[in-house]
């Protein structure tokens, strides 16, 4: 009796710990990302990220950064295009892949392996290389749903 409820008291205190310890690194990267919005020239990202993808019109530079900033959990947050996915800007490599999946399989359209590779997005830039292509590619499938 007394060693089942010592197994039940340690495992309640490995969940609080595990609640507390997730609540702080959560909180820690919400204070960080603040940090750098701060730091940065809201007013102008949006021109910078759109001057670094010429080929891209208005709508889809607006629609792939908007994605970015989804991700990033702060709706206008200032991203910048060499923004590091996942030291800079803090991003689960995971949920990033699983939203481009999403977007894919929404859309009807195989997922590629490639994307994967921990190198294929890497930074900002690539991501938006990535949601332009799919983007592009949505729109010239004749079955596919564009989202």
């Amino acid at each position: 009796m007394k060693a089942a409820l010592f197994i039940a008291v340690g495992i309640a205190l490995l969940c609080g710990l595990w609640l507390v310890v997730g609540f702080v690194s959560s909180t820690l990267r919400v204070r960080r990302l603040r940090r750098l919005a701060e730091s940065r020239d809201g007013q102008s990202a949006f021109q910078e990220f759109k001057a670094a993808f010429p080929g891209f019109s208005e709508s889809r530079a607006q629609k792939a950064y908007e994605f970015v900033q989804r991700l990033v959990g702060f709706e206008s947050f200032p991203v910048k295009v060499d923004d590091d996915l996942w030291h800079t800007l803090e991003l689960d490599q995971g949920d990033v892949l699983n939203e481009l999946e999403a977007l894919f399989e929404c859309r009807g359209l195989p997922f590629p392996d490639g994307i994967y590779q921990s190198e294929a997005i890497a930074t900002a830039r690539q991501l938006a290389m990535y949601f332009d292509a799919l983007s592009r590619q949505a729109a010239s499938e004749p079955g596919a749903n564009e989202t």
